[in-house]
């Protein structure tokens, strides 16, 4: 099945690591791989600790946040693109989660073409796919099984409340 959470409320990673972590509890291999993510921020850490079977990339050109995307961001994307396309052929893994993918899509950073390739290779493989990000593209929740849309109504960062360690990071 291939589940896409999109919106602009906070949770869409934490909820896609959430059923990383049941799918490793119940015994499923998993592949995590995160576009435009970098570090070992909580979640990341407490996976590498607590669940080592799961394997996790992370595809990083630098943060994108209030510049245009560069060359080194294409390529990091590329390169994550062509990982995520190397597990999904490998027939190692039950799972395979995309973190920001959608993003990437929307800015660009790889061909629409690539993503369907990956959906398609997913439901003939019988391999279970999650996608998050903001902004997913009408032809990627055509073709999911589920969707879901995060809504923010209020938060604190609006108040200039940072990220709190344990919490947002």
């Amino acid at each position: 099945m291939i589940t896409v959470i999109t919106g602009n409320g906070k949770g869409k990673t934490t909820s896609a690591l959430g059923g990383a972590m049941s799918a490793a509890m119940a015994g499923r291999r998993v592949y995590v791989g995160q576009f435009m993510k970098a570090g070992d921020y909580s979640e990341i850490a407490m996976l590498k600790s607590a669940f080592p079977e799961i394997v996790i990339e992370q595809f990083d050109g630098g943060m994108l946040i209030n510049r245009a995307a560069k060359d080194n961001d294409r390529a990091a994307a590329q390169d994550g693109a062509a990982r995520a396309m190397a597990a999904m052929a490998s027939g190692k893994y039950d799972l395979i989660v995309l973190d920001e993918l959608n993003v990437v899509l929307f800015l660009e950073l790889i061909d629409m073409g690539q993503a369907m390739k990956l959906m398609d290779d997913a439901k003939k493989s019988g391999t279970d796919l999650i996608l998050t990000g903001r902004y997913a593209a009408p032809e990627v929740l055509q073709r999911a099984d589920a969707a879901y849309e995060l809504l923010q109504i209020k938060h604190y960062f609006n108040d200039g409340v940072p990220a709190r360690k344990g919490i947002e990071m």
